[in-house]
């Protein structure tokens, strides 16, 4: 075999082993947090439901980024799911509804759920009103009943503070549903074909 050749397909897979081994550590990580990519303070609990700790959820459906540390239950979700949403509501509205209402499932809710008070991000305030802003909520559009986000989400009885804060809730489609099913895929390898992957890159490293 040309020598070249061959140490090119060396390193390519000496580069893929690294980065497997890399990633595959995060699947345990991943049992001790969300894909907020914000770290949880001190030991996550879920005070929604009586403090108990966050578990593994593989049966999670309109929350499922949630399913590897999840306060929830899917029975839980279809209770909470079954409340009326606005009408009128296109589908981008209804998508930002359903991020809102899966803060009960996050294993971050320690840190913005307070008194019976959820605290929501401003941003995520503004993504959401200008989703829903068309939709009708007594017979008058969100875009005529609120000038802004901050506005729609302090009516709704939700206390409003910046991203920076560490103590609100956010959701950000782009990354949390990317990173979700990134290492849902990732860690879904056996850990026997986990253990023959990790003999080769010790053997070639």
């Amino acid at each position: 075999m040309n020598t070249k050749k061959y140490n090119m397909q060396s390193l390519t897979l000496r580069i893929f082993l690294t980065q497997l081994v890399i990633i595959q550590s995060t699947c345990a990580l991943s049992d001790m947090g969300d894909m907020d990519n914000t770290a949880i303070e001190d030991v996550a609990y879920c005070p929604y439901f009586d403090n108990r700790l966050p578990e593994s959820r593989d049966d999670l459906v309109n929350c499922s980024w949630y399913g590897n540390f999840s306060c929830c239950t899917q029975n839980e979700i279809d209770v909470l799911f079954a409340i009326t949403v606005p009408t009128d509501s296109n589908g981008e509205c209804r998508t930002w509804l359903n991020y809102l209402m899966c803060w009960v499932c996050s294993p971050r809710q320690h840190l913005f759920f307070k008194h019976y008070t959820i605290a929501v991000c401003e941003d995520f305030c503004h993504n959401m009103y200008n989703a829903c802003r068309n939709a009708v909520l007594d017979e008058v559009s969100i875009g005529k009943l609120n000038s802004n986000g901050i506005e729609f989400c302090q009516d709704r009885k939700f206390e409003v503070l910046p991203r920076e804060s560490g103590r609100c809730f956010t959701f950000d489609p782009a990354l949390e549903l990317d990173s979700s099913a990134s290492i849902r895929m990732i860690c879904s390898i056996s850990p026997f074909s986990i253990s023959v992957l990790y003999a080769i890159y010790i053997y070639v490293v």
